[in-house]
C-alpha cells in the first residue's frame, strides 16, 4: 500500500515520471545537477497532474566523475568538491595488499612478458596501483579525472621523497581526461610515447557515451593508442557484466579476486 516514494536516483527522471503517472507521490532527487536539468520541463509541466514532484540535487557520498570537466567549468561547483568522494572511496577499497594481491601478478606478468619500462596509468585514482608499479621499478605516468584523487596521489608522492624513497622523484602525476590525454593532460609526455597503458580497476565502464553509438569509448581509445609506442600494450579490465546481467551475482571464481575488500561491500 505505498503511497510515498523517494527515488534517490531518479538521473533525467524517466522511472519518477512512471511513478507519477501510476499515481504516486513522487520526491526525486540525484547528486548529478545535469541529469535533475535533462528533465523536460514541457514534461515536468504535463505530467505532474498535481502531485509533488519535488527536483532538487542533493551531494552523494560516493560520487564517480568520469566526464565530469565538459560538465562543470568550476571545480567548486561539482558535488563533493571538498575530496569527500576520494575519502570514501578508500573505505570500500580496504587493506591496500589484499587489493593488490587480487591482480598484482596478472599485471606484472602481462608487463614483463613484454619488456615494458614506461607505464601509463590513465585512470590512477590515489594511486594505489601506480605506486605499485614505481616500488616494481616501472617509469610511471598517472592521471586521473578527479582533482581530489589526484591532490591524494601527489601528497603520497611528496611523503615518499620526504622520506628518502628516491624511486618516486621521477613519479609523474597530474589531472587528466581520457578524452583529451594527448594535449591536455597536466603531465608531460615521454617523447615517442609509451610501452604500455592501464586503464584497470573496473574504469572505463565509468566512460559515458556522450556521442552515442560508441563514438566516446572510440575517441578515448584513439586518445590511448596515440600515446602508445608501435607495438605497445593497453590494459583495461572490468567486471563480467555478462555474467552478472544474466545471474544476478558475480560469477563464482570472482570471491578471491574481486577488486573492493572492505566489510562494507555486501554482494
Amino acid at each position: 500500500n505505498v503511497r510515498t516514494v523517494y527515488d534517490v536516483a531518479c538521473a533525467s527522471g524517466i522511472d519518477s515520471i512512471m511513478l507519477v503517472e501510476e499515481g504516486y507521490d513522487v520526491i526525486s532527487s540525484d547528486a548529478e545537477e545535469n541529469m535533475v536539468a535533462e528533465l523536460p520541463k514541457q514534461w515536468y509541466q504535463r505530467r505532474v497532474r498535481g502531485v509533488l514532484f519535488a527536483l532538487e540535487s542533493i551531494n552523494s557520498v560516493l560520487y564517480f566523475t568520469i566526464g565530469m570537466p565538459s560538465n562543470f567549468a568550476r571545480q567548486e561547483d561539482r558535488p563533493c568538491a571538498d575530496g569527500r568522494e576520494a575519502r570514501v572511496w578508500h573505505l570500500y577499497v580496504g587493506d591496500v595488499d589484499s587489493r593488490l594481491s587480487n591482480y598484482k601478478s596478472t599485471l606484472l606478468s602481462i608487463l614483463e612478458g613484454r619488456n615494458v619500462r614506461t607505464v601509463y596509468d590513465v585512470a590512477c585514482a590515489s594511486g594505489i596501483d601506480s605506486i605499485m608499479l614505481v616500488e616494481e621499478g616501472y617509469d610511471v605516468t598517472s592521471t586521473d579525472a578527479e582533482e581530489n584523487m589526484v591532490a591524494r596521489a601527489i601528497s603520497e608522492k611528496e611523503r615518499r621523497v620526504a622520506g628518502g624513497d628516491a624511486r618516486f622523484a621521477n613519479w609523474r602525476v597530474g589531472w587528466g581526461d581520457w578524452l583529451d590525454l594527448v594535449d591536455g593532460a597536466k603531465v608531460e609526455h615521454p617523447e615517442g610515447g609509451y610501452d604500455a597503458i592501464i586503464c584497470i580497476g573496473n574504469s572505463f565502464t565509468a566512460l559515458p557515451d556522450f556521442e552515442g553509438e560508441g563514438k566516446t569509448h572510440r575517441r578515448a581509445l584513439k586518445n590511448y593508442r596515440d600515446l602508445l609506442k608501435p607495438g605497445g600494450v593497453l590494459v583495461i579490465d572490468h567486471r563480467n557484466f555478462d555474467y552478472l546481467m544474466a545471474h544476478k551475482t558475480l560469477p563464482p571464481a570472482s570471491y578471491s579476486s574481486i577488486y573492493y575488500n572492505c566489510p562494507r561491500v555486501y554482494n
